[in-house]
């Protein structure tokens, strides 16, 4: 009976092999482009912010709440993106308390 299990299991496995490459490669490359597009919105907030100054050292009034307006969608953008970080680490400290505990 073991046996004939084991030899059930091998077609099993060898249609999953190909399937958990592929979801380690796509988790991979989704971590690879979250963090580009961080580096990327906070350099972009970085201009923003230095458009801002220039902006304010020059009294235009119009680009100086167009360049609020921008950075704060950004500054929001990445703060959004942190609540869920945030929140698992402050998950996970629990539970390793509670673990602890009990």
């Amino acid at each position: 009976m073991k046996l004939l299990g084991n030899l059930l299991l091998i077609p099993m496995k060898i249609l999953l092999f190909p399937l958990i490459i592929f979801i380690i490669c796509f988790s991979i490359l989704t971590s690879v482009l979250a963090f580009a597009g961080k580096f990327v919105l906070g350099f972009i907030n970085l201009i923003i912010l230095l458009g801002l100054v220039g902006s304010l050292y020059y009294g235009n009034s119009k680009v100086i709440a167009a360049f609020i307006l921008l950075f704060s969608i950004g500054v929001l953008s990445l703060i959004i993106d942190l609540i869920p970080i945030t929140l698992n680490k402050l998950s996970n400290s629990l539970i390793n308390t509670l673990g602890f505990w009990f």
